[in-house]
């Protein structure tokens, strides 16, 4: 029993280690102000779900040039 509990926790630790690798179906945007990381599927100005945090959060669009794959977005807190 506890050569499982020990498998089962080693394994939890193996699979959350990279928590902060972008999932392939999202984009990241990181905030202007504090550098947070956010991620959501297709981001556009106003509210959106945050995959990462869980939660809507409000989006405003600070330089409307779109980058090669990247587009700078700012949150609004």
């Amino acid at each position: 029993m506890e050569k499982l509990i020990i498998t089962l926790f080693l394994l939890t630790v193996a699979v959350f280690e990279d928590d902060d690798k972008c999932p392939p179906n999202y984009k990241e945007v990181v905030c202007s102000k504090d550098s947070l990381r956010h991620w959501y599927i297709d981001p556009i100005e106003g509210e959106n779900w945050c995959w990462r945090h869980n939660l809507y959060e409000d989006i405003r669009i600070v330089n409307s040039k779109i980058k090669t794959e990247k587009i700078d977005l700012s949150l609004i807190h």
